[in-house]
């Protein structure tokens, strides 16, 4: 865990907070909270894709322009690592605008309007359940992250109420070929009609 993603994941998580003033105008002793709540979360989000999966988890590599390879990352097993995966979407530059989605994908989230829009903008009900951040350090360590049975939020449509799911996910990086992250590949399946049987 370096300084970089530290400040990352501090900024971060103190930008969730409903009355965040601005990082540059808070006082240090609060930083330092905000950084240690930080590294508490990379610990844990370290830990739990170490033993969520049984397989290593790697980025994804392509040549050329991300949008490229997009619609391969969609409909390929070979990019699979959630077992039965339904839901895929690219999430393109760090501010997660979304560059492509499964049928899957729209329906989780209630065939909203997706492309090209951030993810904070497309998906505000999100806020302080903690995705933003996993995104946020994903994209900029290059770690990816696993999940089992995590419980997520969406309100079908505006004014309604929020629903409950669980859902199996992964986050992996796409890598051009020197290496730098160009987006991330989001995969999953919504669990929760089992976890109800």
């Amino acid at each position: 865990m370096n300084q970089r993603e530290i400040e990352i994941i501090a900024r971060s998580l103190y930008e969730a907070q409903e009355n965040a003033r601005g990082w540059e105008r808070e006082p240090e002793r609060l930083k330092v909270t905000f950084r240690e709540h930080a590294r508490s979360a990379i610990g844990m989000l370290d830990e739990a894709a170490s033993t969520l999966t049984q397989q290593p988890i790697r980025a994804l590599r392509v040549q050329g322009a991300l949008e490229r390879a997009g619609e391969r990352f969609l409909h390929s097993a070979e990019v699979s690592i959630v077992p039965m995966s339904t839901f895929r979407t690219v999430l393109s530059g760090p501010a997660h605008a979304f560059a492509f989605a499964n049928l899957d994908y729209y329906k989780l989230v209630n065939h909203r309007e997706l492309i090209n829009i951030p993810l904070r903008e497309a998906l505000p009900e999100l806020k302080g359940q903690g995705y933003y951040e996993l995104l946020d350090h994903v994209y900029a360590t290059g770690k990816p992250f696993a999940g089992s049975l995590l419980p997520l939020r969406l309100q079908p449509r505006p004014g309604a109420p929020m629903e409950d799911h669980l859902i199996d996910l992964t986050y992996r990086p796409i890598e051009n070929e020197r290496g730098e992250i160009l987006g991330l590949f989001v995969e999953g399946r919504d669990r929760t009609e089992w976890a109800r049987a």
